[in-house]
């Protein structure tokens, strides 16, 4: 990249693997998402998605588990997390620099707005986002998937406005049954593989309640 005048600007962890980091319990996390912060003259250099508030080229490489690293490489994206809980990116740079240093230290924030209330609702188990009708889908997958995992609302008074923008952002993106099951299966196999049971009655539930 360095060779082709495109040298990224750090390289961060981000989503589930910097939750996995940051959480002082056993945070699970499908995929290994890297982000590398660029600039770029124009949109040509990204073939991936490309708009007024986004411009990123997304490479995944995948194996037969369900788990795949995510190279992210980012000039501007719009929208980087879907809940504070998975909103932490951890720049890696000191670490690439120096991997032998005796005390490497690293710089984490949150997309959330708010690391250190993102820090608790980590700790705390709490759900919360932030206008959810910008994540494709709603981030209905994953909030469902969070239930299973004894994840409760921050804001309990806001739970079912929450869960209705959700939803209707996921019929929105996913407008018949077909492409609903088709991402819900995707989901369940990246994620969980054969054992998703409890995960996709809590998504059927939830999509049956607001339909």
């Amino acid at each position: 990249m360095r060779q082709a005048g495109m040298p990224p600007k750090s390289v961060k962890l981000n989503g589930g693997a910097a939750s996995h980091v940051a959480s002082a319990d056993d945070f699970s996390y499908a995929d290994l998402d890297l982000i590398f912060p660029m600039e770029v003259e124009n949109s040509d250099s990204f073939d991936k998605v490309s708009g007024e508030d986004d411009r990123w080229s997304l490479f995944s490489l995948h194996n037969d588990f369900g788990r795949c690293i995510e190279l992210k490489f980012v000039d501007k994206m719009r929208r980087q997390f879907e809940f504070s809980v998975d909103s932490f990116q951890i720049t890696l740079d000191s670490l690439l620099d120096d991997f032998n240093a005796p005390e490497p230290k690293v710089y984490i924030e949150s997309m959330f707005g708010d690391v250190h209330q993102a820090m608790a609702h980590l700790h705390e188990r709490l759900i919360d986002t932030r206008r959810p009708e910008e994540i494709r889908g709603g981030g209905l997958l994953k909030y469902c998937h969070l239930l299973t995992r004894g994840y409760k609302a921050a804001r309990p008074s806001k739970c079912r406005q929450l869960e209705r923008y959700m939803c209707s952002r996921f019929f929105i993106d996913f407008p018949d049954v077909v492409s609903q099951e088709q991402k819900l299966r995707n989901y369940l196999d990246n994620h969980f593989g054969l054992n998703n049971d409890q995960v996709r009655a809590h998504i059927r539930l939830v999509i049956m309640y607001y339909r």
